[in-house]
């Protein structure tokens, strides 16, 4: 893999991974890559925070669907 790979110098290289929250999606971007592949790479290096992403989103869907409910 790439990642395991180091040039001439020992220097691996730069791991970059963003996740980004609007209120119409969630956008994942890890090293250059996006969309399912992104996660797949975001998932394999820290589970944690995928997870804390998806409940996350889950959760601001509920609470807008509660307030729906609550207001009519």
């Amino acid at each position: 893999m790439s990642q395991d790979r180091a040039d001439a110098d020992g220097v691996r290289p730069v791991l970059y991974t963003s996740i980004t929250i609007s209120a119409l999606a969630v956008r994942a971007q890890a090293d250059g890559r996006t969309g399912f592949e992104a996660w797949r790479i975001l998932r394999r290096r820290q589970p944690l925070i995928a997870w804390a992403a998806v409940a996350y989103v889950v959760l601001l869907v509920v609470g807008v669907i509660g307030l729906l409910v609550i207001v009519q």
